[in-house]
């Protein structure tokens, strides 16, 4: 059975690791709310599958008429929790999880197969922390098929009982935390898990985009022949502290408050690179052109840790001259949407948000685009997570592509793990006519339990290609799913990471003034034509496989050349 004992990661620098068996994804779903990257330790290109912790949570009031979220976040408090007995606290969150879990999930465990990966879970924290564990042997025997009471007497008597051979145990929530989660484990869906406090500020760290102690870094991690990390910087925040202190786009960080990272893991990285907002960390790098060089001169900067936003949605304008010169250009979206402007300056290398042109040099290159040059703007929309702010976001960023007369869109969904439902529905709702199907959610009858439509559009239809990969999950699926569904655009890419379900979330006050959540899977979601994405995910029409740090270097990325090429053509077909 997989273990319950994960160390917490309040991954603030965003790494995703690449589940490869149950116990990986159990890890990684509980804890990646903030995650963006992912990591293959074998020295190969990224391009491992994406995840996103509490992907359907309901969503915040849209700026159309709302309906409601695929799935509904409950608060729930009981007479225990007002009287401030940890004990009894504990109870009872032990035995609303297993009741939550049972009632709601699509496929829920037997009681028997819930109450044994409790006492596996308790042997092993009771084993891990050196504490007396002998006294489980009395629940070893006379546990045959189980009924619901009888289990749920056992979890809430073992408790109990460890709390009385353990007195240390009654004022630790841990131990609480840890059999909560051999419940939801029981389940052995990566979706359903009960998050402790930090994993449940990291979803509302991805939920919103805000991020607190965060140097505002984005990190593309790879290991080399010799087994040596090395940690190269994707993109920036805008405003943030590395972008401020002079990191750029490609620079490497080698060393953290003096201490290399060669032999370091992402989670040890990130130990280092985290802390509370005014601390301060020194950071050792060699530019993107000395690493080209071959040199290894370093820089040093000492970085003061603040609040960071991370953009959900930004956009730039592609161009094509009649001189096949190839460029890309940032737009500014700090003014409001009734003001938006493009910058005038022309960059080559994209940085992972509108605002921070400066991470690039002003230059463009020679095309290979298409034989036949045509003068040609194309707005590229990405779209790297489906939060509170993707809404509002991605229409300015539409917005000021309409005013700079983009004739057709890109719309990359590579990297973006999914999230809010109703954001899939805000962004199906600015391509597709008005109540247009974006999914039908299925529960575990097999019965339809929820349709999910587009409200009024109010933008004009041009042709548009989506970009998809290995990490594109969940919402982001659905909202490709939709578009090609309905015709409305092509796929091009690698095969999506193919997340099928939805979550009910319920929060729990534990321990007493903190917070801790239970996410249940309840449904499966298909697509309008009735894919279920679960078994392949959605394959593009056009594949091609290409390293994921290149969606970041627009004249690099092969996925992004063969989606321009293509809207060329078809906008040629259309004059």
């Amino acid at each position: 059975m997989p273990k319950h004992l994960f160390p917490s990661f309040n991954a603030k620098e965003n790494f995703i690791v690449k589940p490869s068996s149950f116990k990986a994804k159990n890890f990684l779903f509980r804890t990646a709310g903030s995650l963006l990257l992912a990591l293959v330790l074998n020295g190969s290109p990224l391009n491992a599958a994406a995840a996103t912790n509490a992907d359907d949570a309901a969503a915040p009031k849209a700026q159309a008429p709302s309906l409601p979220a695929a799935t509904a976040v409950h608060s729930l408090e009981s007479s225990a929790q007002k009287l401030g007995n940890l004990e009894e606290v504990s109870c009872d969150v032990l035995g609303q999880t297993f009741n939550i879990l049972l009632d709601n999930a699509i496929e829920p465990p037997s009681p028997q197969k819930v109450w044994q990966f409790v006492l596996e879970g308790a042997q092993e924290f009771l084993k891990e922390h050196s504490l007396d564990s002998q006294w489980l042997s009395e629940y070893q025997a006379n546990n045959a098929n189980l009924e619901r009471e009888q289990a749920l007497q056992n979890i809430t008597s073992l408790y109990r009982q460890a709390v009385k051979h353990c007195p240390e145990l009654g004022n630790d929530p841990k131990f609480t935390v840890c059999l909560a989660q051999a419940i939801t484990d029981s389940a052995e869906d990566a979706y359903t898990v009960f998050a402790s406090l930090d994993e449940y500020d990291d979803l509302n760290n991805y939920l919103s985009g805000d991020y607190s102690g965060s140097l505002g870094v984005v990190l593309t991690p790879s290991r080399d022949s010799q087994g040596h990390s090395h940690f190269v910087v994707a993109t920036l925040a805008p405003d943030s502290p590395a972008l401020k202190a002079g990191l750029r786009q490609g620079d490497e960080l080698i060393a953290l408050n003096d201490k290399p990272l060669a032999k370091l893991n992402p989670q040890q990285c990130l130990q280092l690179m985290r802390g509370p907002n005014g601390s301060q960390v020194s950071l050792t790098y060699i530019t993107d052109l000395m690493r080209k060089m071959g040199r290894t001169d370093s820089r040093k900067l000492l970085l003061t840790r603040a609040e960071v936003h991370f953009p959900a949605a930004w956009g730039q304008i592609l161009y094509i001259d009649t001189q096949s010169r190839f460029s890309v250009k940032n737009l500014d979206l700090k003014a409001t949407s009734d003001t938006e402007t493009e910058t005038e300056e022309t960059v080559s290398q994209s940085t992972a948000n509108p605002s921070v042109a400066a991470q690039s040099t002003s230059e463009s290159g020679s095309s290979d685009f298409a034989e036949k040059v045509t003068p040609l703007k194309i707005g590229l929309l990405r779209v790297d997570m489906f939060n509170g702010s993707t809404n509002i976001e991605a229409e300015r960023a539409l917005i000021a592509l309409e005013k700079a007369g983009c004739q057709g869109y890109i719309l990359d969904l590579r990297g973006n793990p999914g999230g809010y439902t109703n954001a899939a529905r805000d962004l199906c709702s600015k391509f597709l006519p008005e109540h247009s199907l974006i999914a039908s959610l299925v529960d575990k009858n097999g019965q339809s339990e929820k349709t999910i439509y587009t409200y009024r559009n109010s933008h004009p239809a041009k042709p548009m290609a989506v970009l998809i990969d290995g990490q594109t999950a969940s919402a982001a699926e659905i909202t490709a799913g939709a578009l090609r569904a309905h015709k409305a655009a092509f796929l091009v890419g690698s095969a999506s990471f193919g997340k099928n379900s939805s979550q009910k979330i319920y929060n729990f006050e534990f321990p007493p003034g903190e917070t801790s959540s239970c996410k249940v899977t309840y449904t499966h979601y298909r697509t309008p034509d009735n894919l279920d994405l679960g078994k392949s995910g959605l394959i593009p029409e056009y594949v091609i496989q290409a390293p994921f740090g290149l969606r970041y270097r627009p004249l690099q990325d092969k996925q992004l050349k063969k989606a321009f090429e293509l809207l060329q053509k078809e906008l040629m077909k259309q004059k």
